[in-house]
């Protein structure tokens, strides 16, 4: 319920409570005149006895102001050195976030996730959508390929390859009931380390001028191998 529909409703207890009525009965007129937005029956007797402890005189139906400090954690200043930490190191944390900045956890986290947009990706800080340093380059490359196009032709279009590279889970559940027959293990019987084989793929795929795709599937332990191999 908004704020400013408990307001208008304040008026209607005061005046009904001065009258003599219940808290019950209030509540029930101003159900059927209000029907779903009408506040709740506790919501009536703690307006009531919020009014019963007051000269009418000096009600006032808005909220008062509460002790304690100010939400200051999207102020600029705050902001702006979050992000800068972010941008300087992608996985850093949002308790050290909240040691060098000075607030509680709970502020970073409403300004990383809610203020700046970010969100975790493989352990790391990435924008949510493109900043505008990311769109500055995206136009830049975009006016050079537009560059070359015009001076060179069709004939450009046709050395253009485009690609992606993501991190997938890779499971094969037949290798894993290979090895439970090997080891003399039932198919059918339960077995806690079933996830034993898993592993994380790399996916790379192409995309050239014809639309042919080309997609190719490295382990991470072929990876490691062929990192090896290249040291």
């Amino acid at each position: 319920m908004s704020n400013d529909l408990l307001i208008k409703q304040r008026p209607v207890i005061e005046f009904l409570a001065a009258e003599g009525f219940s808290a019950a009965n209030i509540h029930a007129r101003m159900k059927t005149v209000y029907g779903e937005m009408c506040i709740s029956d506790c919501a009536v007797r703690k307006c009531m006895r919020i009014f019963k402890g007051e000269d009418p005189r000096e009600t006032i139906l808005r909220d008062r102001k509460r002790s304690g400090r100010p939400l200051s954690a999207s102020v600029t200043a705050h902001r702006e050195k979050v992000d800068c930490m972010i941008t300087a190191n992608r996985s850093v944390k949002q308790k050290e976030i909240a040691n060098a900045v000075g607030i509680s956890k709970e502020q970073v986290h409403h300004i990383v996730t809610t203020v700046l947009g970010y969100r975790k990706v493989s352990a790391r800080c990435v924008p949510r959508q493109l900043i505008v340093k990311m769109k500055a380059q995206r136009k830049d490359m975009c006016t050079q390929l537009l560059e070359r196009y015009n001076a060179e032709g069709e004939a450009f279009l046709q050395r253009i390859l485009t690609g992606d590279e993501t991190w997938v889970h890779h499971y094969d559940p037949e290798f894993a009931l290979f090895n439970k027959l090997l080891s003399g293990i039932s198919p059918s019987e339960p077995q806690t380390d079933s996830l034993k084989h898993a592993d994380a793929a790399l996916s790379s795929s192409s995309l050239d001028s014809s639309l042919v795709k080309v997609k190719d599937v490295v382990s991470s332990s072929g990876l490691s191998a062929c990192r090896q191999s290249a040291n």
